[in-house]
């Protein structure tokens, strides 16, 4: 039975990864894959490359439907797979929203806008505020634990007792009065305040590692050496508490996708007209009767949120020596 479970758990990390790597292909290529203006085109006499990421001035006032409207027999054009950008609506104020079709692969909202679009554009928003996030909380959590767990004495007592009022507030409450206080929140300032109240979780992780390797043989031999406390952190505590680290902060990305859901759900997210996940399953729920508009981003969220705690799975299965370890590949 051990065969069988262990090519089960690869296949599983396997297919989280490829999942992951789907994301980050949307994050790099999202222009390519949705835009209101083309990927490269010869118009007018003049040839644009990437027009939908330089945005060259010749371009500010048309889009994919003028110059598909307007080319010329000796003109070509390389449209994206979606030909309408995140922000285009529609003339009329409250048009109704639309089913997927061929023109528009998931529909359009209540504003007219393609939904298929969103998504991309929000894939963004969404994967920025949980990696930078993230990146803040290890900046604040990694040296706080590394220190408390090395040093031990006043020191540990000191961002122990600091890591357990930060425990004592209910992150998530308190993340909504911070947002709530902000005049209008931009996606820096969810980066700012996710990531001052989610540091803990590291400080806690890097604290019990630190505490458990400063007993190790060749730290004691290292500070026979004479070698100094930073030197020691740097070469000999960290890099033997990077498996733990990688497993935790994979689990703190997924967290964090739902954190900023819930967030753009309740209508504390990023500004309109800018798209997040969050923020597009929070304007489908006042919009009953077009399921699409729930289910789309609703399926992107959890896909995600799965793929990231199916590849923390794995990769603690396989840099847990007690576990025997799985394949890589």
């Amino acid at each position: 039975m051990i065969v069988p479970r262990s090519f089960s758990k690869r296949r599983q990390g396997v297919w989280a990864l490829r999942g992951l790597a789907m994301i980050g292909f949307v994050v790099v290529f999202g222009d390519c894959l949705a835009s209101d203006l083309p990927i490269a085109m010869h118009w007018r006499g003049a040839t644009y490359l990437l027009p939908n990421v330089l945005r060259p001035s010749a371009l500010w006032n048309v889009d994919n439907q003028q110059i598909a409207a307007s080319k010329g027999p000796k003109d070509w054009v390389l449209f994206p797979l979606s030909r309408y950008g995140p922000y285009k609506h529609a003339q009329t104020r409250t048009p109704p929203p639309t089913a997927p079709s061929s023109e528009h692969l998931f529909g359009t909202d209540d504003r007219g806008r393609d939904v298929f679009a969103r998504l991309i554009h929000g894939t963004r928003t969404t994967t920025k505020v949980a990696l930078l996030s993230v990146c803040l909380a290890l900046c604040i959590g990694l040296p706080l634990g590394l220190w408390a767990g090395y040093r031990r004495g006043v020191a540990d007592f000191l961002i122990s007792r600091l890591i357990e009022v930060a425990l004592a507030l209910p992150s998530l409450f308190l993340i909504l009065v911070i947002v709530a206080l902000v005049d209008r929140p931009s996606s820096w300032a969810l980066i700012l305040v996710i990531g001052l109240t989610r540091w803990t979780s590291a400080a806690r992780l890097m604290r019990a590692e630190s505490l458990r390797l400063v007993q190790a043989n060749f730290v004691q031999a290292a500070r026979l050496m004479g070698k100094s406390d930073l030197f020691i952190i740097w070469r000999h505590v960290l890099p033997n508490a990077a498996g733990p680290l990688v497993v935790n902060t994979t689990f703190a990305l997924s967290s964090t996708v739902l954190i900023e859901a819930a967030l753009g759900f309740l209508g504390f997210g990023v500004p309109q007209p800018l798209a997040s996940w969050g923020g597009l399953v929070g304007q489908g729920i006042e919009q009953p009767q077009a399921l699409w508009l729930v289910i789309v981003p609703g399926v992107a969220i959890v896909s995600t949120v799965l793929c990231l705690d199916a590849a923390g799975e794995w990769a603690r299965r396989a840099l847990d020596p007690r576990s025997g370890g799985l394949p890589l590949d």
